[in-house]
């Protein structure tokens, strides 16, 4: 005949899982190196903490099957409120231009502006140029819009169509690099959303041309800014495959075009020109 032993008094001391009425004590130990301060209060009736510290620490509770199905309910309401909080986030973001410094004075970075937008950059920031990652579309309301506003401030205007789901080639990655280099200066890059064609010249800019830590560069590519870099899940993963692909490519320095032959070949005297592959 089995008997089982009533829990003790007091704090609860040991997690007890309920299977077909057999009680099973589970030990947890954890090796925390910092606060958590993770509490669960009224699970079930019960109350319990997860508080570490350094060292092992013997984390028990008693409870049921019952509260652990709460608990799992409880896990997937964070995880839920999680998933809310950045969808806030990335539309907060994307509402406010997602405009950032890359390096202030000299490179900035939004999503697709509006010519009132474009009036405001330029007056605070002193912008010069402005690179579309979007590619030409003369048909499309907000490449008029951009067009006749860089005209009216007297600003270099150039077009480098881009892909967020394909690849960069190296010879692309060489042109991009080099009018990143060679472009007046305070630039604004744009794309769309501001988060993975913009991300990746970011990041070339940054360390290739300023010289910034691999690092560093590479959170200009990251959800901070919206993007998703995920292998096989996500197809703007391409922007990351490109940077892992040209991050050590010795001729990816932004010397391949001077700004005498830029300018020669005409994309600072046509706000129109053109640089569309594939």
């Amino acid at each position: 005949m089995t008997t089982t032993r009533p829990p003790p008094a007091g704090p609860k001391r040991f997690l007890t899982i309920d299977y077909d009425a057999k009680m099973t004590e589970i030990m947890v130990k954890a090796w925390l190196n910092r606060p958590l301060h993770v509490i669960f209060r009224a699970i079930g009736g019960e109350t319990f903490s997860f508080l570490s510290g350094a060292g092992a620490k013997a984390l028990t509770v008693q409870t049921g099957t019952h509260v652990m199905r709460k608990l799992l309910q409880c896990l997937g309401g964070s995880a839920v409120l999680s998933g809310i909080a950045l969808g806030v986030y990335l539309v907060a973001i994307q509402m406010t231009g997602n405009f950032a410094a890359v390096v202030p004075g000299e490179v900035y970075r939004s999503n697709q502006p509006n010519a009132t937008e474009i009036a405001d950059y330029t007056a605070r920031y002193g912008i010069k140029s402005i690179i579309n990652l979007r590619g030409k579309e003369e048909k499309a309301h907000w490449y008029k819009q951009e067009i006749t506003e860089a005209k009216t401030l007297g600003l270099t205007h150039i077009d480098f169509g881009m892909s967020a789901s394909r690849e960069l080639t190296l010879e692309e990655a060489q042109q991009l690099t080099a009018i990143l280099r060679d472009v007046p200066k305070p630039v604004l890059i744009h794309c769309r959303s501001g988060a993975d064609r913009t991300g990746l010249a970011s990041v070339i800019y940054l360390n290739r041309i300023a010289h910034v830590d691999e690092a560093t560069a590479e959170r200009q590519l990251s959800i901070r800014f919206g993007h998703f870099g995920v292998p096989f899940f996500s197809p703007t993963y391409a922007m990351d495959e490109t940077w892992e692909r040209i991050e050590d490519e010795p001729s990816i320095t932004g010397s391949g075009l001077s700004a005498a032959t830029l300018e020669e070949a005409g994309p600072f005297a046509k706000p129109d020109r053109d640089y569309i592959f594939g």
